[in-house]
């Protein structure tokens, strides 16, 4: 049934229509509303964004690296090998009788280690024996002499006798005659008597042993009382004037020695140490005297020996002992090599190369021409400048070009910062 406005007359809408409408309304702000804000909250966020400020990007600068240097320096110098060797005589002999007897008499110093001058006396063996023969000897001398006297007063009368005959004989009765034969037969009698005399002698001189040169005796084998004879040895003896010393080097490193020939020149200069005996810095001086024919066996090195001069400084008490079988160490100054850069072999990179800094603080990996290297020197010669900076700072990573500094330069700071690089590696 209808309901009519009773002051207007119009028939009137119900409630619940007027209430869904409201509810409509209400729904439609509700999410427009939000929405709206939304998509202006968006669109000014694209906004900000297609409008912002744009940074350009750069790459990192990289930093140089602290390190220390070394300048080179050009020089010539003699090229100094390093060996191993092994002290042994130069002269080492036995020494025995040349005749049989008893000794009587002994040197004191006829001991092991003794001391010995040359021509000392070191045993007398008795000699009685051989003085009487000597005797005899002159005696048969004697006599061979008035055998040739009177065979020369014979000759003298039968050439006169021969004289008297005015025969002509043949050449062979003529010597026979004029008792030539007989006259040199007596000459030779006489010549044998006189050798005879001196070998008598010389087996009285015999019977005293002298040392032959400066020696120190090894081993001492016979004593006061004993009987001798050219079979049995007296004393071994090593000469003190003059030790040698093999020492074994690379072959290829033979060119740069010089041994002694028959001339005046001296063979290459040779530094001996024993750091077990003398300590570090003491050494003997010698020289090389020979280069031996045959290789070593087991490492196949050259063997050369070097000679020292009163090894056991008993001329010069200040010289440390060099003992016979001591295992030294040895430097060779061998031959100059001109116009060459040493370099410690811990600056020799990768076998070859050595770093560089440069003027402009950057990294140069450059080959190095090795001409000679020892234990701790290695010399390089071309491809280098007087003055160049070797740089001798382990780097991990080293890359051609890498910027580089020093604790006074770094050539990548701006001149009022440069107090910054005294503050080390970052």
């Amino acid at each position: 049934m209808n309901t009519t406005n009773q002051s207007t007359g119009q028939p009137s809408s119900p409630p619940d229509s007027r209430r869904w409408i409201k509810s409509i309304l209400r729904l439609t702000m509700s999410f427009l509303l939000p929405v709206g804000i939304l998509a202006f909250a968006l669109g000014a966020y694209v906004y900000q964004m297609e409008t912002r400020p744009r940074a350009q990007r750069r790459p990192p600068a990289r930093q140089a690296r602290l390190v220390q240097v070394e300048p080179m320096h050009k020089t010539s110098s003699a090229a100094v090998l390093s060996a191993m060797g092994t002290v042994q005589a130069a002269r080492e002999i036995t020494i025995r009788p040349e005749v049989t007897g008893v000794i009587i008499a002994m040197d004191p110093e006829v001991l092991p280690g003794g001391i010995l001058r040359k021509g000392q006396v070191l045993y007398e063996i008795d000699s009685r024996d051989y003085q009487a023969a000597v005797r005899q000897r002159e005696s048969e001398v004697e006599l061979a002499r008035l055998n040739l006297k009177l065979e020369s007063g014979s000759q003298t009368i039968a050439r006169h006798e021969y004289g008297l005959l005015e025969e002509i004989i043949e050449q062979q009765d003529e010597d026979l005659i004029l008792r030539k034969p007989h006259l040199e037969q007596a000459r030779a009698a006489l010549d044998a008597a006189q050798a005879m005399l001196e070998q008598a002698k010389l087996n009285v001189q015999r019977c005293t042993i002298r040392a032959p040169f400066n020696a120190v005796i090894k081993h001492k084998y016979a004593d006061l009382g004993a009987r001798v004879s050219p079979t049995d040895p007296l004393v071994s003896v090593i000469g003190i004037d003059e030790f040698w010393i093999e020492l074994l080097i690379p072959v290829d490193q033979l060119p740069w020695v010089q041994v002694s020939d028959t001339g005046d020149r001296p063979g290459s200069a040779v530094r001996i140490y024993n750091p077990a005996a003398w300590g570090e810095d003491i050494n003997r001086t010698g020289n090389l005297v020979r280069m031996l024919g045959h290789l070593e066996e087991q490492g196949r090195m050259a063997r050369l020996l070097a000679s020292i001069q009163d090894p056991l400084g008993l001329e010069e008490p200040s010289a440390p002992p060099l003992l016979i079988g001591s295992y030294v160490r040895a430097e060779i100054l061998g031959r100059n090599i001109p116009d060459i850069f040493p370099v410690h072999r811990r600056y020799i990179r990768g076998g070859n190369e050595i770093w560089i800094m440069n003027d402009q603080g950057k990294l140069e990996i450059r080959p190095a021409q090795i001409v000679f290297r020892n234990k701790e020197t290695v010399y390089v010669r071309d491809g280098f400048q007087e003055g160049e900076k070797i740089v001798i700072t382990d780097l991990s990573t080293p890359v051609e070009g890498m910027p580089l500094r020093t604790e006074s330069f770094n050539p990548h700071e701006p001149a009022a910062n440069s107090g910054d690089s005294q503050r080390g590696p970052q």
